[in-house]
C-alpha cells in the first residue's frame, strides 16, 4: 500500500482516469469536482475513440480559418474581443500549422493513441466497465473530390505513424453505413478506432476508483493551491477548507489555467466551445459513427439515439448557447445522412474543450515547484487519450516512470 496522498482536481474523464489508476496503484486519492462527474466536455463529446486523430493545428488550416472565423455558421467561429491572451494564442496557433510541427505532434499522438486503445479494452474486460464500447472502427466521409483528396493525403501521413487508415470508395462507405447519401466522393475508414458513451465511461470509471478506495467529492470547488516555499502542499476550497496532500493533480479542463496560476505556473489555453444535439435513431438504425468531412460534424449512434457533435467556437469561457450553431449541426449532418432531415431535436448541449496553441496536451510535473502535476489541454482528444494520460500520471506520481517520450507535452514548454 502506497501511503502517498494525492488530490485530483477535476471530475471529467482525465481526472477520473487519473484517480482510478492512482487508487489501483495503492495511493490514497481524493478527487474534487466543482459540479458533478462528467459535467463538462467529458459528457458531451462525440464519443469517438479516434486513434491517430490529427492535432487541431495542421498544414493549410490557417487560410481556411481566415475564411471561416467570422461566419457564425462555419465550423470555426472566433468572436473578436480585447483579450491579449487570445491574440497571442492565435499567433502561436498559426505558427504551429506547419508540416514540421504536424509530424512532431503526430509522433506523440500516435504513441499515446496506441497505448490508450489497449487500456480501454483492459478497463472494459478486467474492470468490468460498461460504456457501449464498440471496437468496430468508424469513418470520415466526404462530399467533394477536393475534400476527399485532402483527407486521403492526410490519411497517408497518419498511416506512416502506424495507424491503420484505409482509403475507401463511396460505394464501400455506403455498404458499411447504408444511412449515408448517394453521390459521396469517398471516405477514410479508421480501422483502429471505435466509439463509446463518454458519460457512461466517466461514471463507471469513478465507481471503480471508489471501489479501490478513492474518495470522490462533488460540489467542491477549489479556490487555489496551498504552497510552502517551492512546494505545493494541498488546496484551499472556496468554502475555506484546507486539504493537505503529497501531490496535487490539476485535471480541470479549461479551468486548469486559473488553478495553475495560483501556484505561479503558466498553462496558456483557450476554451474551444463545442455543441451537440441528440435526435432519434433512424430506422433502419444507424450503426457506424461517421465524421461528416467538410461539415466537421460527427454523427455517433450512442445511448439509443444519434448524437450530432462538433464545431469549434472561441468566444471566451462561457456556456452561452448560440441557436444558429445548434441548428447548423442538424442542417449540415442532413446533407450527408438524409434520414436526419426533419427529425425532432431531443436535447442540446455545449461545453468547453481546453486547447493549447500547439495542439498537444499538457502532461507532467509543473516546472519550478514540487508536488504539482498537470494533466489537461487535450482539446478534442480528451476522451480517447484519457486512459493513457491517467496511467502515465499515476506511474510518474508513484515513481514508476513513463516509457513514452513526452518532451513535447511537458508543462515546462510554457515556462
Amino acid at each position: 500500500m502506497n501511503e502517498r496522498h494525492v488530490i485530483v482536481i477535476g471530475g471529467g474523464v482525465i481526472g477520473v482516469c487519473t484517480a482510478l489508476w492512482l487508487a489501483r496503484g495503492g495511493a490514497k486519492v481524493t478527487l474534487l469536482e466543482e459540479k458533478e462527474l462528467a459535467a463538462g466536455a467529458s459528457f458531451g463529446n462525440a464519443g469517438l475513440i479516434s486513434l491517430g486523430h490529427p492535432p487541431l493545428p495542421r498544414p493549410g488550416l490557417v487560410l481556411k480559418s481566415l475564411k471561416w472565423m467570422f461566419d457564425p455558421t462555419s465550423p470555426l467561429l472566433i468572436v473578436p474581443r480585447l483579450d491579449p491572451a487570445l491574440w497571442t494564442w492565435l499567433v502561436r496557433f498559426a505558427r504551429a500549422c506547419s508540416r514540421k510541427q504536424f509530424d512532431r505532434s503526430m509522433k506523440l499522438i500516435a504513441a499515446l493513441s496506441h497505448a490508450s486503445r489497449g487500456l480501454f479494452e483492459e478497463l472494459a474486460e478486467r474492470e468490468g466497465l460498461e460504456f457501449e464500447l464498440r471496437r468496430t472502427g468508424y469513418m470520415d466521409v466526404y462530399r467533394t473530390p477536393a475534400g476527399f483528396e485532402r483527407a486521403a493525403e492526410e490519411a497517408r501521413l497518419i498511416r506512416s505513424h502506424g495507424i491503420d487508415e484505409r482509403i475507401i470508395s463511396a460505394e464501400e462507405a455506403r455498404e458499411r453505413e447504408p444511412a449515408l447519401r448517394e453521390g459521396l466522393a469517398g471516405a477514410i475508414w479508421h480501422n483502429d478506432g471505435g466509439f463509446a458513451s463518454p458519460a457512461s465511461f466517466v461514471t463507471q470509471a469513478a465507481a471503480r476508483a471508489a471501489h479501490y478506495g478513492a474518495t470522490i467529492r462533488t460540489r467542491t470547488s477549489v479556490a487555489r493551491m496551498l504552497t510552502q516555499d517551492d512546494d505545493v502542499i494541498g488546496v484551499r476550497t472556496l468554502s475555506g477548507e484546507e486539504i493537505r496532500a503529497d501531490t496535487v493533480v490539476i485535471a480541470a479542463g479549461i479551468w486548469s489555467s486559473r488553478l495553475a496560476r495560483t501556484a505561479g505556473i503558466h498553462v496558456p489555453m483557450q476554451g474551444a466551445k463545442g455543441y451537440h444535439v441528440h435526435v432519434p435513431q433512424l430506422e433502419p438504425r444507424m450503426r457506424v459513427a461517421c465524421n461528416l468531412g467538410e461539415s466537421f460534424v460527427v454523427a455517433t449512434p450512442i445511448e439509443g439515439q444519434i448524437r450530432l457533435a462538433g464545431t469549434l467556437e472561441l468566444s471566451g469561457v462561457n456556456h452561452n448557447l448560440r441557436p444558429e450553431r445548434v441548428a447548423m449541426l442538424t442542417k449540415q449532418a442532413s446533407d450527408f445522412v438524409p434520414g436526419l432531415r426533419g427529425l425532432p431535436v431531443l436535447s442540446t448541449w455545449c461545453g468547453l474543450r481546453p486547447c493549447t496553441a500547439d495542439g498537444l496536451p499538457v502532461i507532467g510535473w509543473a516546472p519550478r515547484t514540487r508536488g504539482l502535476y498537470i494533466a489537461t489541454g487535450h482539446a478534442m482528444m480528451g476522451f480517447w487519450l484519457a486512459p493513457v494520460t491517467g496511467k502515465i500520471a499515476s506511474e510518474e506520481i508513484l515513481g514508476r516512470g513513463c516509457e513514452i517520450d513526452l518532451a513535447a507535452a511537458r508543462p515546462a514548454r510554457f515556462a
